[in-house]
């Protein structure tokens, strides 16, 4: 059981090294970026009432099929404190997917303006053991100032709103950077 367990980790370590080797090469054959970004996750209407701004990041991937559109895979976290001890604090793991648009022509404007749109869902996890899965639409704009062809800094809010029991909605405020594999 050990001796193939082993095998099975030096196998998927095998696998990870080469894909992680070809990625680059891949990526720039296509028209694609990635995205990271940190910054405070604000929950707002009835969540506001429960819990308080906590740590907001994001991971995304957008394959463009042309100079102004793209297809955008997103992922996201926030975890927001509870607003009293008797409150669970709170992590809200959003994945999505969904169009992402330049909203200014980039070969007309030195700064580009990006939004996106995206449906998929979140699971929202509790202190204490609880967690559910519920279907979220997001909603996005960055402003994005260009420090070379490939590689951008991003600041921008986002919205997420979760349809589960009871609607609750999370607007992240962010700071990252986008990076460009081919232009």
């Amino acid at each position: 059981m050990l001796r193939t367990r082993s095998r099975s980790w030096r196998r998927c370590s095998v696998a990870a090294l080469v894909l992680t080797a070809a990625l680059p090469a891949v990526a720039a054959a296509q028209s694609w970026d990635v995205t990271a970004q940190v910054g405070v996750g604000i929950p707002a209407g009835d969540l506001s009432d429960t819990h308080d701004p906590g740590l907001g990041m994001s991971l995304s991937a957008t394959r463009w099929f042309g100079p102004r559109l793209g297809l955008r895979f997103g992922g996201a976290a926030n975890m927001l404190g509870g607003s009293s001890g008797n409150i669970p604090d709170a992590s809200f793991w959003h994945y999505n997917i969904g169009p992402e648009f330049d909203l200014v022509d980039p070969h007309e404007h030195k700064v580009a303006e990006h939004a996106n749109a995206g449906i998929g869902a979140t699971t929202t996890q509790f202190d204490g053991g609880t967690s559910a899965t519920d279907f979220t639409v997001n909603l996005g704009m960055d402003v994005e100032f260009p420090l070379n062809d490939y590689f951008r800094l991003i600041v921008g809010p986002s919205l997420y709103v979760i349809f589960a029991d009871e609607t609750q909605t999370i607007v992240p405020v962010t700071a990252g950077f986008r990076y460009f594999f081919s232009k």
